[in-house]
């Protein structure tokens, strides 16, 4: 934790002290500069580890190694930005060469040093001066040694400090200067002592002598608030040598290239190094790789913590004391807002949703954080804290609510509120001064005021110092001459060019290193690609890496003949690979493409019961009409792009194919035309309706015209089915069928080409075709039937299908035609002839019992109907006329009829059902083959 300070006369003294610490008024000295690997302050020994070599990647990291000799137990401190601190605990590595061990590693923290200046028994913080330091030591001894001139004074004074104040003392009769006094208890009494007059100081706690001693450490090496650092423990015997190497964020090493064509083709390779970092590299072995490793980042440095649950302890039923409020007069008010309010010392009223804080201690009200309240000492929801005298541990350590951004400077910090809240700070202690209604200011505060100008000139410079890290200067140093060759290797999958010397290169410097210089295999071409240019191709070079090992991707300038012919790009290439590069348009070539589509001559049919699916391919060409008119012939190279659902047509051959386009070699003479043509094809399935249906006897067709030039029509023939054989199983008749149809498929070629037309007939559940065939391989059902069918002609095919279906009734339900078809049909053997004879007889006699049982109903029917007529009349004819009485007879007449008729249809009944159940008893279980 430490910031760019500037340390005052008092605190630069302190640290040039050697045996002890002594504060004194000397004039101030140079600050301490940092060191990017220094040896640490205890065991001075002279060690340290410079850069011995650099692996720049083309993944943003670089491994960085540095060696060095030590001796004996020796701490080396090494400095790194804040974000290189995480690659840094993930991938430091440490080798002591010699007998010896590793020991820990230890590491600042994330906090800023502010926090732990204030740890320690003096805080350091805000550049105290000797008075302020003093007060802060009030109750230690001290050792005064007293300035020759001073009067009235020992010259060495001891006792124990009491406090620091200010008096105006008269300088002439009408001026005054301020002069700060010490009070000491010294063992004859209180003495003061002018702090102008003093020589030096020395305490006489050693606890408090190291605690400043350390203070004064960990402030001389917190110069850059930029910077963390990383302090490493060698422990051995004798002088050895270590090694440390670390990962760390790089920029990416780039390759540009320059190729001349001249007869020959020759290729140059540099590489581009940035020197990013806060360090000179000095005769640095530096190696480049072209691999890609997989690399991430992970944040380490921070402290995490596992967020626990808050377990209550069990709590009886009881009456809670209530609170007051109290007056809103002649006591101190907590500055409050509408979501928290600031600490105070006695009521601390908070916000409109905070709390109370109280004794000095409360930290700002919130939504969800009280201050001094139920929910303990916590900051508000918008980070206001209390006055300086709350306790920051209690504010910001212990009680972090889940789920608020943390704040960037202090991540660790709970957002209950911040330590360095400077308007609230001020805020509240102007109201503390107003309530103590103490109109002199502290020693502290004087101090303070006085120090507030140069504090905000302090911050301000160093904003402007950080924004000044990170700066890239991109002109190579004149004077650093680097002259180098590189040597290449492949490791495993990678590829890497090790420089043979080493480099120097000072700090936010660059330099193109030369990575190889030879000879490739090329030929020129010009490059045709109609989404590039729509009429003039790209001249460009055809070549072969043949110079051993891989080349990155890079930028390549083209000279030809010692002039600048335009540049290119080079993708990552193999050894031996070849590839195109185009670097200027060819105004002396045009090429015009055009295309035509055309069906194929291939079709395939399938019809379903209301439309036809049909698959077919379709045909493109693509003409490409080459017009040299320079003096010189050209090879040209047309790309063809690669279309989805798309293939060369049969006798097509592309030179090499991407995947994006084909390439096809034209060769176009000069001043000539040349035409050359690319075939296409791609597959469709387009369904066509039918046109109409009509039904012709036995025979039903269908006509499927398509917009093809071709057309189908299907007739469907169904005759009779065969009876093959009957038998009678348990009172069971079986009949046995063959059932028949037949396709017939006529195809019309309405084209001016002869055509193949496969017919897909697939075959349904149970049917099989006739015939000898085979269904197409991988399927059961499927048939395909190929048709030459020549240019206006017709084709026909039929396919025949057949299967036998076996029909059951029962003997007692078949009807009278259809048992006077068996015993007339010749596939019905007499056995099973002679029992549906008997069968027959039996139905005989039961349809003359269900004849005569119709009869009669229909006579009952009939005089029923003449009833009725006969009411009618009797309702309407006198009771005493002839006619009534004639009516009257009659209907006596017809009520005996009934009585006869419905008697004689119950014994018929009777007689019905005595005849089924022996017609069903009798051929229950007959069974006849």
């Amino acid at each position: 934790m430490r910031r760019n300070l500037l340390i005052g006369a008092v605190g630069t003294l302190v640290l040039t002290a050697a045996g002890t610490i002594w504060l004194t008024h000397g004039a101030p000295q140079a600050p301490v500069q940092p060191v990017e690997a220094r040896q640490g302050q205890g065991e001075a020994n002279g060690a340290s580890l410079p850069l011995s070599q650099i692996v720049l990647f083309s993944s943003g990291v670089g491994y960085f190694q540095r060696e060095g000799e030590v001796e004996g137990n020796t701490r080396i401190d090494l400095q790194f930005p804040i974000d290189e601190v995480n690659d840094l605990l993930k991938s430091l590595v440490l080798q002591d060469m010699g007998k010896g061990k590793i020991g820990a590693i230890s590491y600042d923290g994330q906090d800023p040093v502010e926090k732990t200046l204030r740890s320690f028994a003096v805080d350091l913080t805000t550049n105290p001066t000797v008075g302020q330091l003093l007060n802060q030591a009030r109750g230690e001894k001290v050792e005064i040694v007293m300035q020759s001139t001073a009067a009235n004074t020992p010259g060495t004074l001891s006792g124990v400090i009491m406090g620091m104040e200010s008096e105006m003392q008269p300088v002439g009769p009408n001026a005054a200067k301020e002069v700060h006094m010490l009070n000491l208890v010294c063992a004859e009494g209180l003495r003061s002592v002018n702090l102008r007059e003093v020589q030096r100081i020395r305490f006489l706690n050693a606890k408090l002598e190291a605690e400043l001693r350390r203070a004064l450490e960990v402030l001389a090496s917190a110069h850059d608030s930029l910077k963390k650092q990383v302090s490493l423990n060698f422990k051995g015997d004798g002088k050895r040598k270590v090694r440390v190497g670390y990962v760390s964020e790089n920029p990416i090493w780039k390759t540009s290239y320059r190729m001349t064509v001249d007869g020959k083709t020759n290729l140059q390779a540099w590489a581009s190094v940035e020197n990013v970092t806060d360090e000179d590299w000095n005769d640095v072995r530096v190696v480049l790789v072209s691999g890609r490793p997989i690399s991430f980042q992970m944040d380490l440095y921070p402290p995490l913590f596992v967020p626990r649950p808050t377990v209550e302890p069990e709590k009886f039923a009881s009456l809670r004391p209530p609170t007051y409020n109290g007056a809103l007069t002649g006591e101190r008010l907590a500055m409050a807002g509408m979501q928290g309010g600031a600490g105070a010392m006695n009521l601390g009223i908070g916000g409109g949703l905070g709390g109370f804080g109280g004794n000095n201690l409360g930290a700002g009200g919130g939504v969800t954080g009280i201050g001094g309240g139920q929910f303990g000492q916590q900051g508000g929801q918008f980070n206001f804290t209390g006055n300086r005298y709350q306790n920051p541990q209690l504010v910001t350590g212990q009680f972090k609510p889940q789920g608020f951004n943390q704040n960037p400077m202090m991540p660790n910090e709970g957002q209950g509120g911040g330590i360095d809240n400077t308007p609230q700070q001020q805020l509240a202690q102007q109201l503390d001064n107003n309530y103590r209604g103490n109109t002199k200011l502290t020693y502290e505060q004087l101090q303070e005021r006085r120090n507030l100008k140069n504090n905000d000139l302090q911050k301000q410079a160093q904003v402007d110092n950080a924004k000044k890290v990170g700066n890239v200067l991109a002109n190579l140093d004149p004077h650093d001459s680097i002259a180098a060759a590189a040597a290449s290797e492949e490791i495993g999958d990678a590829f890497r060019y090790i420089i043979e010397d080493k480099v120097s290169l000072p700090r936010q410097k660059s330099a193109l290193l030369p990575l190889l210089d030879k000879p490739i295999e090329a030929t020129r071409v010009s490059i045709f690609n109609e989404s590039v240019h729509a009429k003039f191709p790209l001249l460009g070079l055809r070549f072969k890496n043949t110079t051993g090992q891989p080349l990155t991707q890079g930028p390549v300038t083209i000279f030809e003949e010692d002039s600048y012919a335009g540049d290119a790009r080079i993708p990552d290439l193999q050894p031996d690979e070849e590839r195109l590069l185009s670097y200027a348009v060819d105004l002396g070539t045009e090429v015009l493409a055009t295309s035509e589509f055309t069906p194929g001559t291939d079709f395939m049919v399938r019809t379903d019961d209301q439309s036809m699916v049909v698959q077919y391919t379709i045909k493109q060409t693509r003409k490409y009409t080459v017009r040299n008119r320079s003096k010189q012939d050209r090879t040209i190279v047309i790309e063809h792009p690669v279309r989805q659902n798309w293939k060369l047509a049969k006798g097509e051959k592309a030179r090499e194919q991407t995947r994006d386009v084909y390439r096809f070699d034209v060769s176009a003479p000069a001043g000539k035309t040349t035409e050359f043509k690319v075939g296409e094809e791609m597959t469709r399935v387009d369904p066509f309706a039918q046109q109409w249906t009509k039904q012709q006897g036995e025979a039903i067709e269908t006509r499927f015209p398509t917009s093809l030039n071709l057309e189908v029509e299907r007739l469907i023939k169904i005759p009779t089915p065969e009876l093959l054989g009957v038998k009678i199983a348990k009172g069971e008749l079986h009949s046995t069928s063959k059932h028949q149809q037949t396709k017939l498929y006529r195809v019309h070629n309405r084209s001016k080409e002869d055509r193949t037309v496969t017919i897909e007939h697939r075959v349904l559940l149970l049917w099989k075709l006739v015939g000898d065939l085979k269904p197409v391989e991988g399927t059961e059902n499927r048939f395909d039937f190929p048709l030459k069918v020549a240019a206006g002609k017709v084709a026909e095919k039929s396919v025949s299908e057949e299967r036998t279906a076996v029909v059951i009734e029962k003997l007692a339900a078949l009807s009278d035609e259809k048992l006077q078809e068996y015993l007339k049909h010749k596939a019905v053997s007499d056995k099973v002839k002679a029992a549906l004879t008997l069968v027959a007889g039996q139905k005989d006699k039961l349809a003359d019992i269900q004849r005569q049982i119709a009869d009669k109903d229909k006579l009952l029917k009939e005089i029923g109907d003449d009833q009725a007529r006969l009411r009618q009349n009797l309702d309407k004819v006198p009771s005493t006329s002839a006619a009534y009485k004639r009516y009257l007879e009659k209907f006596d007449k017809q009520e005996t009829q009934i009585e006869e008729l419905q008697a004689s249809l119950k014994s018929l009944n009777e007689a019905l059902k005595k005849q089924q159940k022996e017609l069903t008893d009798n051929f229950a279980n007959l069974t006849v083959e």
